[in-house]
């Protein structure tokens, strides 16, 4: 059994086959660090500003990843960078695919997401949040 400790960060994800484990563990101030893990051969890499992440665990594309990141985007308006939190489809290692949407989606059970729901119907994909699956 797998025990997290805050819901803010998510709970750990674990691939259908179980070789790849996925932590977020709180290292910024506003976003955490995706560990992606490979059980075997034992290996770990990072993906900064991200704040969770969910496993697809259905379709074509099982196993890739869907995680929030913090990313700058510059305003048009004034000429700054100003923090976003993007939903990204990824590959299994963390490399983004693509970017989702800017739907605020929390770990604490927001689920109205239509564009992600959406999205994941177009990729014949599913993930489990809060025991809930999406689409």
């Amino acid at each position: 059994m797998i025990v997290f400790l805050s819901r803010r960060w998510g709970p750990p994800q674990l691939s259908h086959d179980e070789s790849v484990l996925y932590l977020v563990s709180p290292v910024y101030a506003t976003s955490g660090s995706l560990a992606v893990v490979s059980l075997t051969p034992g290996s770990t890499t990072f993906v900064p500003g991200v704040d969770f992440v969910y496993v697809i665990e259905t379709g074509p594309h099982r196993d890739e990843i869907i995680y929030q990141r913090r990313i700058y985007r510059k305003s048009p308006a004034d000429g700054l960078n100003y923090p976003a939190y993007p939903l990204m489809h990824a590959h299994p290692d963390g490399r983004p695919i693509s970017e989702i949407s800017d739907e605020d989606f929390t770990v604490a059970g927001n689920d109205d997401v239509p564009i992600l729901r959406n999205y994941l119907r177009k990729i014949q994909g599913t993930i489990t949040v809060d025991g809930r699956k999406l689409p």
